[in-house]
C-alpha cells in the first residue's frame, strides 16, 4: 500500500466514525460523542493532506478549440480524467452577487470591493493566505448588461491583478472533493491526476497556462478541432482534429509520456 492508498484508507475509517450515531446508552454516550468529534477534526486534516497530494500529482491539460467540450467529455468518461470548465471559478464568484447590482449598469469600485470580499472567503477555502488585491481601474469601467458581461470583465481584471493560478488552486480543491467522495476507488489513488481545463476563450489560454505552471506534474495545451488564434495554435502541445475515443486516448498517452 502506497502513501496515497494509506491516506485514502484513513479517510474512509474516520469518515465512518464521524458519521456514526452516538447512541442512547448513558454509560458510553460521552465517550462516543468525544470520539465522533475527534474523528471530524481528524477528517478535516486528512482531507487537507489529500488535497496536497492531488496538487502534487496534478497534470493540467488545457483544452481549447471548437471541439474542446467533446474532447473533455471523452477524457473524463473513458480515461480517468477530471474535467473542469475554466469559467467556473469566475461564475462561482458572480453567483454570490445579486443580479440587480450589475444588470444594465456600469462597473464601479464598489462592485469590485464586493467581488474582493467574496474572493477572500474563497481564498481561505482553497488555502491561499496572501494575494494581490483586485483593484478597480478606469479601464474596467464598462457597461454590464448581464451575468456573462460581468464574468467576462471579472476574467480580465482578475487575471490582470490577481493571477490565473487561482483557477488551478480552485480546480484542485473541487477535484479533490470529487475524487475522495466518489465510489470508484481507482480514481482516488492515481499516480497523476489529469485535470482537463476546458476553455473556448482562446484569449485565456496563455494566461491560464502560465498561471498553472506553479503546481503539479506540468501544463499542456491541446487544440481540439479548430483553434482560431494562431499564437495559441502554435503553442499547443498537440492538436487533435478529429475527436473520438481513439484520438483522445492517443493524445492523452502522448502527453503522459512527456
Amino acid at each position: 500500500m502506497n502513501e496515497l492508498e494509506s491516506l485514502v484508507k484513513s479517510i474512509e475509517i474516520k469518515k465512518t466514525l464521524a458519521t456514526s450515531e452516538v447512541g442512547n446508552n448513558p454509560a458510553t454516550y460521552n465517550v462516543r460523542l468525544g470520539k465522533i468529534k475527534r474523528a471530524k477534526i481528524d477528517l478535516e486534516e486528512l482531507y487537507l493532506e489529500y488535497r496536497k497530494e492531488v496538487q502534487r500529482r496534478a497534470l493540467f491539460i488545457i483544452v481549447t478549440g471548437t471541439q474542446a467540450d467533446k474532447f473533455a467529455d471523452i477524457a473524463e468518461e473513458e480515461f480517468f480524467c477530471y474535467q473542469m470548465n475554466s469559467n467556473s471559478f469566475y461564475e462561482d464568484i458572480v453567483a454570490d452577487i445579486n443580479p440587480r447590482l450589475y444588470t444594465n449598469t456600469i462597473a464601479t469600485p464598489s462592485l469590485f470591493d464586493m467581488i474582493g470580499g467574496i474572493f477572500e472567503e474563497k481564498a481561505m477555502a482553497i488555502g491561499v493566505i496572501g494575494y494581490p488585491a483586485l483593484l478597480f481601474e478606469l479601464k474596467y469601467k464598462k457597461k454590464l448588461t448581464n451575468k456573462e458581461d460581468l464574468v467576462s470583465l471579472l476574467k480580465t481584471a482578475f487575471n490582470d491583478k490577481v493571477g490565473a493560478e487561482m483557477l488551478g488552486l480552485d480546480a484542485i480543491e473541487k477535484i479533490s472533493n470529487i475524487a475522495i467522495n466518489q465510489d470508484d476507488e481507482e480514481k482516488k489513488i492515481l499516480n497523476k491526476f489529469p485535470i482537463v481545463m476546458v476553455t473556448k476563450d482562446e484569449t485565456l489560454v496563455k494566461d491560464l497556462a502560465q498561471g498553472l505552471k506553479f503546481t503539479g506534474q506540468g501544463v499542456h495545451i491541446i487544440g481540439a478541432g479548430t483553434v482560431k488564434d494562431k499564437d495559441v495554435s502554435d503553442n499547443c502541445t498537440l492538436k487533435v482534429k478529429t475527436i473520438n475515443k481513439t484520438s483522445v486516448e492517443k493524445g492523452l498517452v502522448k502527453i503522459n509520456e512527456l
